[in-house]
């Protein structure tokens, strides 16, 4: 707690030895700032400077942090200068200072807060701090980069989230954009890509529409879990862990990875993979707009339509089909996509994936929509931009083109396909081969495997023409023990199935053994299925009627292939 004067040998520590304030002189600085950081973790890293933007000297020994007269909380020079200080309305004199266990430092007056440092961040993100945009007042809250590694004057990199529906996280470069984080799905933002589908993400974000508020944070699980995110001065979002039993902190995330999640690398209507070269190709329907810089590796110029969209056209000179009926656009399904930038959040009466390509379709100026659970139905007009191709996750983004594409897109699939076919046909035919061929150097194995019912079958098919063997009544009862239950083997959509004789079948722990063994068994007895044609007289005798004997008459039709 500070009531009075903290001196540059003195420092104020939170109550749970968690976090310090004191002064700091950046390495190879000659100036000195009052900043905050993690309590005994080296390498130390400043989370917080009050006087970024106006340094002390450092050979100013005399400078001192101190609680004014007017209750705020000032940096004095030697001079008595004031450099720096909280700027509130307090109402009296009689202010304090505290450093708290989250690394918040608060001004308060009597029990009331009248500021804290956690609204005012610089270049980190603390677990409870907020990056704010707030529509109604005007107020945002930044994280801004360091100038450089020794120099915590702001630089040239900022980090916000965007007050659009659904919010998005972004790096400016200066005022233009230079990371994207995509929408926000009420549990990971989407665009962070080759992440799981459901995960702990570690952040939230809270949207208030009727009071103009959107915040970005970090959760916190526990006090003794150290972890913070921040922007570097090469403009890399980084984000780190303490980890205990190294001593050391430990990279969590970090983006931009490579140029592919750097924003707008191959410019409108094209989209980006890192894993394939050139990592820029036009989407379906477009093709570049310079072509020279293109294929010189400059891809920001991007893409534009092949093809007029039919929409667009003057419906008088519309281009009719082959068949005389009017030719409409389609939409091509693209996947595993991060979704472009610019969204338009679509209100629809039936909240689905087909209510959503249906707006869209009616509407000619929107040439893209994507509906993605947990958001719902997202559009797009003009341009599309910072679209990039991930390799585990991803959403569908459906692009409108014109009829006359759909013959071109449409073969290329079919050559896929009809490779896809080849390959599966050859394949099949390689296994009958392999298969052909292991069996005939077996030939005593594979027909040592007829079982009883198959040699009673030949004696009892006689005459008959089906692929089905046929028994008579009694042989099926004596095989079956009567069905007795105890030979059940189970009940499908045929009918039960039971077991000839128990000792053919083997129990369960010899099927474990036969399939975790390599050594040769011969075949199973197949299992039996009751079957009759047409309609027979049995005498079933049976062993709970006291040698009663009873006539029945049963009927069963026989499927027989095509």
């Amino acid at each position: 707690m500070l009531q009075k004067y903290l001196y540059i040998c003195q420092t104020l520590i939170s109550s749970s030895q968690i976090f310090e304030l004191g002064f700091f002189t950046p390495y190879g600085s000659s100036n000195r700032y009052v900043g905050i950081w993690y309590k005994n973790l080296t390498p130390t890293r400043i989370l917080w400077v009050a006087n970024r933007a106006q340094p002390l000297d450092n050979n100013d020994q005399l400078a001192r942090l101190t609680v004014g007269d007017d209750g705020n909380l000032r940096l004095l020079e030697g001079t008595q200068n004031s450099i720096w200080s909280t700027n509130v309305s307090a109402g009296s004199n009689r202010s304090i200072a505290m450093l708290m266990d989250t690394g918040n430092l608060v001004l308060k007056d009597s029990e009331n807060i009248i500021w804290e440092s956690f609204h005012f961040p610089t270049d980190t993100i603390l677990p409870g701090m907020k990056i704010e945009m707030n529509v109604n007042t005007g107020e945002k809250r930044y994280l801004t980069s360091w100038k450089t590694d020794t120099d915590p004057s702001p630089g040239n990199f900022t980090v916000g989230v965007t007050s659009e529906i659904p919010p998005q996280p972004f790096t400016w470069n200066g005022s233009a954009p230079h990371w994207r984080g995509g929408q926000w799905d009420k549990s990971k933002f989407i665009g962070i890509g080759d992440v799981e589908n459901t995960y702990l993400s570690g952040y939230n974000v809270q949207q208030d529409i009727q009071q103009g508020t959107t915040y970005f944070s970090l959760l916190t699980y526990s006090t003794t879990f150290f972890t913070y995110m921040f922007i570097s001065p090469e403009g890399s979002l980084k984000w780190v862990f303490w980890n205990e039993s190294d001593r050391k902190w430990l990279p969590n995330w970090e983006a931009p990875r490579n140029l592919c999640e750097t924003y707008g690398t191959c410019g409108p209507f094209s989209v980006c993979n890192s894993s394939f070269s050139p990592i820029c190709q036009c989407l379906d329907g477009f093709t570049p707009k310079l072509e020279d810089e293109w294929k010189s590796g400059n891809w920001t110029g991007g893409c534009i339509r092949k093809k007029e969209l039919e929409c667009q056209r003057d419906p008088n000179s519309g281009a009719p089909s082959r068949s005389g009926a009017n030719q409409t656009d389609y939409f091509l399904k693209l996947s595993q996509m991060k979704l472009p930038d610019t969204a338009n959040y679509v209100t629809l009466i039936d909240e689905n994936a087909w209510g959503c390509q249906t707006w869209c379709l009616n509407n000619c100026s929107c040439i893209a929509y994507s509906y993605v659970e947990d958001i719902g139905c997202l559009t797009w007009f003009n341009e599309i931009m910072d679209i990039q191709s991930f390799n585990m996750t991803g959403k569908d983004l459906f692009l409108r083109l014109a009829y006359s594409e759909r013959s071109d897109n449409t073969g290329s699939r079919t050559k896929i396909i009809t490779v896809s076919l080849a390959t599966i046909l050859g394949g099949i035919i390689l296994s009958v081969a392999i298969y052909y061929i292991t069996c005939r150097g077996r030939v005593s194995k594979c027909e040592s495997a007829s079982t009883v019912f198959q040699q009673i079958g030949k004696e009892e098919n006689s005459g008959v023409s089906s692929e089905l063997p046929f028994f008579k009544f009694k042989s099926i009862l004596d095989a079956t023990n009567n069905f007795d239950i105890r030979n059940k083997l189970g009940q499908g959509g045929f009918g039960p199935v039971y077991k000839d004789q128990p000792m053919d079948r083997p129990n369960m722990p010899s099927v474990v053994s036969m399939l975790s063994g390599e050594s040769d068994l011969p075949d199973p007895r197949a299992p039996t299925h009751p079957s009759f044609s047409g309609s027979l007289d049995h005498e079933i005798h049976s062993q709970q009627a006291s040698a009663l004997s009873t006539t029945n008459t049963m009927t069963l039709t026989i499927i027989e292939g095509r």
